[in-house]
């Protein structure tokens, strides 16, 4: 079997992938740690991806994604056993809707099945675990749904029926499935597959445009005579980040012996690096009728992840840190949400919506964004410093302080936490000050976030009327003694005779401040004041100077 995967430096904690749309799985973990704040996000991405129920579609984009990364071998053994045991249901689909009954096999799932099964090294002509029977035999399945001459050879169809008649819409085929038959058959190595593959993968590159960016449909007309991405009429040509950046990723490895393969890739990896906004994202796949979305995990982590194989690390880097910034850390900061430590959203408006009603609901959405997403964390940039968070002394209650923050990961979603109130932010990758409002008693103030974590002390003060400690008469140019209790341990203490200062200082580790001063005020009845750390702590005695 050739080799398709490609080993980064990233170290991933293996585990179980817990869930299939079918069955559960279970894995003993493999003891194994984070070394980098990337690696990290990566890990808690996979370690919430154990907890959710994937199809073997979203598996197989995850058997790549783990392919890429160290410590990953229990998790890639358990969706190649998934795989074994379920590919007859996920190959064949057999459902009623509507009061119509729909039967049909995806070409898209037997080329997913057959990378899988090519790289875990099983005998492809007689694929299936002891409970499929009989075994399938999968490049000969392939080469049923692909059509063998005439102007679309090699192109991939899928079979589709309803109520027994063939359904011109369950045809569902495009470069995706095109791209994962190519690494599939590749990867086999065997007679069959090398006879195959071919008349596919140059189907394939003919999806390629002029501009270097792979499209994501065929064309409508199978019978067309010219199949290509810029000759056909008419011709869907539609810029895809998403294709052209799993094309790149299913084929890296087969540049290295093919030339014709190394050529086109060449050209849509420049395509889709000119593609990358400031921001590190990458423009989303319109929709239809032309709008264009939002920009996604799916498609930036698709298109870093390209990237990164490819050896551009820094626009890896770029948009490893805008996904990750979309990355639920298990914080009080994340509402809602908070249980889903390492989910990574679709949308912006996707966290949005998390933190404030929960993703129970919509986790499948997550699940497949993170299954796409998480690869590319591989990518993303440490910690320029160790975690630190400083704070004020003291604060009044119920004011807004300012915290200074540093050591969180560029792009991190973090977390300054006062107990009773959080404030989220991004990181900036440097030191940061980020606003707090507190409440009303002594406090820890925290920094967290995916592998960061420090803390601060803080004592919040509220309103008190302060006693001053001191003679009622007091005589003029003699040193007098005060004392004030009650305050805080380390308050800074004012104190004022006749509305000038006289004394200063802070209370002891009991909450007492002394002090002396000279009297030189003015003979007569007058005030003397003590302030402490904020204006409404303050307490008053007559005393007459004479």
């Amino acid at each position: 079997m050739k080799s398709i995967s490609r080993r980064l430096g990233a170290t991933i904690a293996g585990g179980a992938l817990a869930t299939t749309a079918l069955a559960t799985l279970s894995v003993a973990p493999a003891q194994a740690a984070p070394s980098t704040a990337g690696s990290a996000a990566a890990n808690a991405a996979l370690t919430w991806l154990d907890t959710q129920y994937l199809g073997l579609g979203q598996q197989a984009d995850m058997y790549v994604g783990l392919g890429t990364l160290d410590g990953t071998e229990a998790r890639r053994s358990a969706i190649e056993g998934a795989f074994r045991d379920q590919a007859p249901g996920y190959i064949n689909s057999d459902y009623t809707w509507n009061d119509v009954h729909y039967t049909g096999i995806s070409s898209g799932a037997i080329a997913k099945t057959l990378a899988v099964a090519a790289e875990a090294g099983d005998d492809v002509s007689a694929y299936g675990g002891e409970t499929v029977t009989p075994k399938l035999d999968l490049v000969d399945l392939l080469a049923d749904r692909t059509t063998a001459a005439g102007p679309s050879a090699g192109r991939l169809a899928d079979e589709a029926f309803a109520d027994g008649v063939p359904d011109p819409y369950g045809n569902y085929a495009n470069t995706f499935g095109q791209a994962w038959a190519v690494r599939g058959l590749a990867a086999a190595d065997t007679t069959a597959a090398d006879a195959l593959l071919p008349t596919v993968q140059s189907f394939l590159l003919d999806q390629q445009c002029a501009d270097g960016y792979f499209r994501l449909y065929f064309n409508t007309d199978a019978a067309a005579t010219n199949q290509s991405c810029d000759d056909a009429s008419p011709a869907e040509t539609t810029p895809g980040a998403d294709t052209t950046a799993l094309v790149l990723i299913l084929l890296d490895d087969l540049a290295a012996e093919d030339p014709t393969v190394a050529t086109a890739l060449d050209k849509a990896e420049a395509w889709l690096l000119e593609q990358q906004l400031a921001d590190g994202s990458f423009p989303a796949e319109e929709a239809d009728g032309g709008a264009q979305p939002a920009p996604n995990t799916n498609t930036v982590g698709l298109a870093g992840w390209a990237l990164g194989v490819r050896g551009q690390e820094s626009a890896a880097t770029q948009a490893a840190t805008w996904v990750r910034g979309r990355q639920l850390t298990g914080t009080d900061c994340d509402g809602a949400a908070k249980a889903h430590r390492g989910a990574i959203a679709f949308t912006d408006a996707g966290l949005t919506d998390g933190l404030g009603f929960g993703i129970d609901d919509v986790a499948w959405e997550w699940a497949g964004a993170t299954a796409q997403a998480f690869p590319v964390l591989a990518w993303a940039p440490e910690a320029t410093r160790s975690p630190s968070i400083t704070v004020p002394a003291f604060a009044k209650s119920g004011s807004t302080v300012t915290a200074t923050v540093a050591g969180v990961p560029a792009g991190a979603r973090a977390c300054v936490d006062g107990g009773a109130t959080q404030n989220g932010f991004v990181a900036n990758g440097g030191t940061q000050k980020v606003s707090l409002k507190v409440g009303t008693s002594t406090k820890t103030v925290s920094l967290g976030s995916i592998g960061v974590a420090a803390s601060a002390k803080i004592t919040v003060l509220s309103a008190k009327k302060l006693k001053p400690l001191a003679k009622n008469t007091l005589k003029r140019g003699s040193k007098q003694a005060i004392k004030v209790k009650g305050l805080a341990k380390g308050e800074q203490v004012v104190v004022k005779l006749a509305g000038k200062k006289v004394a200063k200082g802070k209370a002891n580790s009991n909450g007492v401040f002394k002090a002396t001063f000279k009297v030189k005020a003015k003979k007569g009845k007058t005030k003397l004041v003590v302030t402490g750390q904020f204006a409404n702590r303050t307490g008053a005695k007559k005393v007459t100077v004479k």
